[in-house]
């Protein structure tokens, strides 16, 4: 999986993009437990803990946009033990839409104790740099 930000879009702009012209596929709420000890994850009674594999990422240009492509891996490791005592709670709601006849390609809006904080696309396919220019290209064009 990675992640594509499109640098010169403002959240603002991609997330009205998003609400007026995609089709919302899912909303998921949790709750991120932020310590020093590292980013826990509340979901469903479930409590994970956050680690990230950092990889390098791409940089491209389409249509006069910075892009960037991270392949950064956030794995979720499931605790049975105690959180940590010294914590920010924050309250997610993650909305999820998509394109058209367009698979494997979601457009996040992230939202933290409802307000909006975070704009990406996510893609579950294997990277290939021309499909994720058709698919940028058709969501810019919007």
């Amino acid at each position: 999986m990675y992640s594509i930000y499109i640098k010169d879009l403002t959240i603002h702009d991609f997330n009205l993009k998003c609400k007026n012209l995609l089709k919302l596929k899912e909303i998921k709420n949790y709750k991120l437990l932020y310590s020093d000890l590292g980013i826990y994850k509340i979901d469903n009674d479930l409590i994970s803990k956050n680690k990230i594999l950092i990889k390098n990422p791409k940089s491209l240009n389409i249509n006069s946009y910075n892009i960037i492509i991270n392949f950064t891996e956030n794995k979720l490791i499931t605790i049975f033990s105690q959180i940590p005592n010294d914590y920010d709670l924050v309250t997610i709601k993650k909305y999820i839409y998509t394109l058209p006849d367009i698979n494997n390609f979601y457009f996040i809006n992230i939202f933290e104790n409802d307000e909006l904080v975070d704009t990406f696309i996510e893609s579950t396919e294997n990277y290939d740099l021309n499909k994720i220019k058709k698919k940028l290209v058709s969501f810019l064009s919007l």
